[in-house]
């Protein structure tokens, strides 16, 4: 079986896979199983197979492995002791920061459902900036209020809104665990990797978890 193995196996990273490797084989009927797994323990006995095997039967298995992201947090959010920030990549939009589009209008909700004492302990030095970055956040009482200056570049309101960014999940990450999830970051932009880039490598970093899925084309 190596020989076909192995040729099987270059086969399918040019992806020229046939049979079952290919991704256009349908599975529909497979047994959905969770790895590791051994299928031929689960097979039935052949007595035609090795005595030293247990009468086990050989052979090619083959397993699809999956991953959805969206399903792997939905745990964790029905938890309640774990906030979940979560966003996606869309290959057809192009506005800037469209990996966090979605992930601050999570936390404009997640803000607007604090007590207005939780809010105001959380909301960062310079929370002006930021809100001019993400304007939703803007629905947020707390962030509204902050005076925004009269002149300032583009390059200063970005540092500016990404360490008020930063700070405002440090200080929520130090009372509640924070997940931050990206998926289809294939697609993300410019802006949005800086910021990512600023939030997991600023000084003091908040303890944050960050989970992000690429894809690629091969």
């Amino acid at each position: 079986l190596a020989p076909y193995r192995d040729e099987l196996v270059l086969s399918t990273k040019a992806g020229n896979a046939i049979g079952a490797a290919a991704r256009t084989f349908d599975d529909f009927n497979w047994q959905r199983v969770n790895l590791p797994h051994d299928w031929a323990s689960y097979a039935p006995p052949k007595s035609t197979e090795s005595l030293a095997q247990v009468y086990r039967q050989r052979g090619i298995s083959w397993y699809r492995r999956t991953f959805r992201l969206d399903e792997a947090l939905r745990g964790l959010r029905e938890r309640g002791d774990v906030v979940v920030l979560s966003g996606r990549c869309n290959e057809r939009e192009s506005l800037p920061y469209k990996a966090f589009d979605a992930i601050m209008d999570e936390l404009c909700r997640h803000l607007r459902g604090l007590a207005p004492r939780e809010v105001a302990a959380l909301v960062p030095r310079d929370a002006w900036a930021l809100r001019r970055l993400f304007p939703v956040l803007g629905r947020v009482p707390a962030l509204a209020d902050e005076t925004e200056l009269d002149s300032v570049s583009a390059q200063d309101l970005r540092q500016r809104g990404f360490l008020a960014c930063g700070q405002l999940l440090g200080r929520m990450c130090e009372h509640q665990t924070v997940v931050l999830a990206i998926d289809d970051l294939q697609w993300t932009d410019a802006e949005s990797v800086a910021l990512l880039l600023h939030i997991l490598r600023q000084p003091n970093a908040p303890r944050l978890l960050v989970v992000c899925a690429h894809r690629t084309a091969a």
